[in-house]
């Protein structure tokens, strides 16, 4: 299930707990799996759109939020993407080197929305309270957008 709200820009969704599956195909098989509602949030040219969309709940949601994100409204960064880990509340995103030719558009504005759009997506998990981004492990300070 799926739906679309619109939010001002800086203004947050709290996704909704985790459900049950309640597919009868894996009902018979065994298989409970649980689902969670995530928020994905996209610019769309004069605002912020957050669309919200049941995934698998697993181990690293944050990770696999991310790569629905990219699947799905930013494309031309998901080859580049390699992975997101967290510590002590800090979300650190990292890219391939490829990355650098999207996230240094400032003047086009595509690297705020890039960025926002990604910081938006992550901080709506409670264990994670800042984010920051990085090529091959070196965080970039300067796509603080």
């Amino acid at each position: 299930s799926i739906f679309i709200e619109g939010t001002p820009s800086g203004q947050s969704m709290e996704p909704s707990s985790t459900v049950s599956n309640t597919n009868p195909q894996s009902q018979a098989s065994g298989n409970q799996g649980q689902y969670r509602t995530i928020v994905l949030y996209h610019y769309t040219g004069a605002e912020y759109q957050s669309i919200g969309q049941q995934i698998s709940s697993v181990p690293r949601i944050a990770d696999a939020t991310l790569k629905l994100l990219f699947a799905t409204y930013l494309p031309a960064l998901k080859s580049e993407y390699t992975s997101v880990s967290l510590v002590n509340g800090v979300a650190t995103v990292n890219f391939k080197q490829g990355a650098h030719a999207y996230f240094d558009q400032a003047s086009a504005g595509v690297s705020a929305e890039y960025v926002n759009s990604i910081r938006k997506t992550l901080l709506q998990f409670s264990t994670i309270t800042q984010v920051q981004f990085s090529i091959d492990g070196q965080v970039m300070a300067n796509w603080d957008a």
